[in-house]
């Protein structure tokens, strides 16, 4: 995935968090449902947005 910025692992409520940007909600929703979301042993993920000003990709940890 080309999109992954950033992976953190945690302890606690979440395993990991993820980073990623992509330029439109469209793709952040097709790389959450289509390729996080698919990956085995990944029962759940929480997207939240971090939206940029003007022409900026909109980065995002899962």
């Amino acid at each position: 995935m080309t999109c992954v910025t950033h992976v953190y692992r945690t302890s606690g409520r979440y395993d990991v968090i993820v980073k990623i940007t992509v330029d439109t909600e469209a793709a952040l929703h097709r790389t959450v449902s289509a390729d996080i979301s698919t990956i085995t042993n990944v029962n759940s993920a929480l997207t939240m947005i971090i939206a940029g000003a003007g022409n900026e990709k909109v980065p995002c940890c899962v």
